[in-house]
């Protein structure tokens, strides 16, 4: 009843200060979704949730009635569908009047809290996720345990953990950058370590980028008259990778290397990529001893 009130007043706001319809309505166990035909910015939903708790506090109310058609036809209410029969209204006094059949609370001032948690795009309008009551605390609850939890392992006051968070992602954005420019020249020594003339040259990295293992394969094919690959993983783990060539269709080669070594992959002649599963059979020594024979 808290919810199903309060989503009375949140759309009544909506359609008076916007003209938007609530043209989708679920009322879950935890939460309820509302779905405008329309779209409404977060400054658009600040001022209808400063205003519903308005509502909430000024204690209204709410007054069910049983109009004749002939009143009916008077009125300006909301409605989902066409009704037949007796149509029963619900008004929240200076905020809503709609046909509805489900219950309500008497007064606004037992919905309590009315928090709008969350707003997406949905089919060209907007869907609003919305709380009430005791509902509304326990997700206060829950997002402030979180925020204390934050504010601990970054050793942040609570109202500064987002900028503690954006400092820690700007760190670690500079470190993959580190990382990436560490690993792009350690395959451009490898690049360079390939004698010209080398038949065929495949190497086993644990970890590495997958662009800087592309571009890795895409020098090096160029270099070698057979194959250039390069597998990412452990004989544990399985494999990732990326095998190019000038002179060898390997998308022709890819099934008969997946029939001896079960996996993946796919790609054009010249350049493939794919997946290797573990198993008992699977080696480093194997796959280059495969793959050199070919």
């Amino acid at each position: 009843m808290q919810q199903h009130t309060g989503e009375h007043i949140v759309s009544g706001l909506v359609h008076r200060h916007f003209g938007y319809d609530n043209v989708g309505f679920h009322l879950g166990k935890e939460l309820v979704t509302m779905d405008f035909n329309g779209v409404l910015d977060t400054d658009n939903l600040r001022m209808v949730e400063l205003e519903a708790n308005q509502a909430v506090a000024e204690n209204i109310g709410i007054v069910v009635t049983y109009p004749t058609k002939e009143e009916l036809a008077k009125m300006d209410y909301r409605s989902k569908k066409e009704i037949s029969g007796q149509v029963r209204i619900v008004t929240v006094p200076g905020y809503d009047v709609c046909a509805c059949c489900a219950p309500h609370v008497s007064k606004t001032g037992e919905i309590g809290l009315i928090k709008l948690v969350d707003a997406v795009k949905y089919k060209g309008g907007t869907r609003v996720t919305m709380v009430c009551g005791f509902r509304a605390l326990q997700d206060y609850q829950k997002k402030e345990d979180s925020v204390r939890e934050i504010s601990r392992l970054l050793s942040a006051k609570p109202d500064e953990v987002a900028d503690a968070v954006r400092r820690l992602q700007a760190e670690s954005q500079s470190w993959k950058d580190k990382v990436m420019r560490m690993q792009n020249r350690y395959m451009e020594q490898k690049l360079a370590e390939i004698p010209e003339g080398t038949e065929n040259c495949i190497l086993f990295e644990e970890e590495m980028d997958k662009n800087a293992a592309r571009k890795f394969v895409d020098a090096g094919m160029r270099k070698c008259s057979g194959i250039c690959g390069l597998f990412l993983g452990t004989e544990k783990t399985g494999y990732q990778y990326t095998l190019g060539s000038q002179s060898r269709d390997l998308k022709a080669l890819l099934k008969e290397f997946h029939g001896e070594f079960p996996g993946k992959g796919g790609g054009k002649s010249e350049m493939v990529q794919g997946t290797v599963q573990a198993g008992d059979q699977l080696s480093e020594e194997a796959i280059r001893l495969y793959l050199c024979k070919k």
